[in-house]
């Protein structure tokens, strides 16, 4: 017969591991060192052509090529960003002027990242990254690859900031930070 305390240390060494396994299984999909082989053949919008819009969570040289994982969200602007904030509960219709004083409005309902491969010769423009003599910030400003690299540090504000990207043969080949006032 087992002694009752020994079960319960077991149960707190038993719960406890999930809850780390949990945690660190959590901030990899989110601080991975970057993409396994896996993650890029079998991502579900890796190959996807065309405009997306969302955030940037890391960059990552792997295998000498570079990628940086991405998360999908939506831009809203004018009407649909007000029925955007209604339907997601974010505002009511009297706090509409509140909820998007700026006219747009960002949903992003899902964490989930993809892997997407970027073009060497990618297009970089930042908006907010420096500013001009007069205080105003440089928008407009290219950067190399390497440059916005190095933005991409473990406790990067520009995580939190949304880029657009442009996809064309499964490889980005444009990224444009999206201003937000």
């Amino acid at each position: 017969m087992t002694h009752p305390i020994a079960l319960g240390l077991m149960a707190i060494v038993l719960v406890l591991g999930l809850a780390v396994g949990f945690t660190i299984h959590s901030v990899r999909d989110y601080d991975s060192s970057g993409p396994d082989s896996s993650s890029i053949s079998s991502g579900k919008r890796t190959s996807q052509s065309g405009q997306r819009f969302g955030f940037i969570r890391s960059v990552e040289n792997t295998d000498g090529r570079v990628y940086l994982s991405f998360d999908e969200a939506q831009f809203y602007t004018g009407e649909a960003a007000q029925n955007a904030a209604l339907a997601a509960g974010r505002c009511t219709p009297e706090t509409l002027s509140e909820c998007t004083p700026n006219d747009f409005y960002i949903e992003n309902t899902s964490d989930e990242l993809s892997w997407r491969a970027v073009d060497p010769d990618v297009r970089i423009t930042m908006e907010t990254l420096r500013y001009t003599d007069t205080g105003s910030y440089a928008s407009g400003e290219n950067i190399t690859l390497s440059e916005f690299q190095n933005l991409f540090t473990e406790t990067s504000l520009w995580r939190s900031i949304p880029f657009w990207i442009m996809v064309e043969d499964g490889r980005v080949t444009e990224i444009q930070e999206q201003y937000i006032p």
